[in-house]
């Protein structure tokens, strides 16, 4: 897709930058990052094992609400963190971000049907 990762004439990343919104405001005299959207909360975070293609893997997901759309965090085998957000073009979720090239394609699939189940019976209770 145009744009998504490009860096502008500037050589920055822009909108996308990872880090950008945990920078303080130029003009804020205080020391703390302008928001806490990084901050984990642990009592949320849910750790599954899975099989896939006969390799076993730890699975730790956070799941968290962004635009009152839930997405959430995950980590396989103490990798960086992964965003899995709602994919309209596939019709499920899908790996965002850096890392997300790193992901095998077939575990990708068994997360994203695995947050479909979580997000389906959270709906339930």
């Amino acid at each position: 897709m145009p744009g998504r990762g490009d860096n502008n004439k500037h050589n920055s990343a822009g909108r996308g930058a990872s880090n950008q919104s945990n920078q303080p405001f130029v003009t804020s005299d205080r020391e703390h990052p302008a928001s806490n959207h990084n901050r984990r909360e642990f009592n949320n975070e849910r750790r599954l094992e899975i099989n896939v293609d006969m390799t076993p893997y730890i699975l730790m997901i956070t799941p968290f609400k962004f635009n009152e759309e839930m997405r959430y965090h995950v980590s396989y085998n103490g990798s960086p963190d992964i965003l899995f957000a709602w994919d309209n073009t596939v019709g499920h979720y899908a790996a965002f971000g850096d890392d997300a090239s790193t992901l095998p394609d077939n575990l990708e699939l068994a997360i994203a049907e695995r947050l479909q189940q979580m997000m389906k019976k959270d709906m339930v209770s």
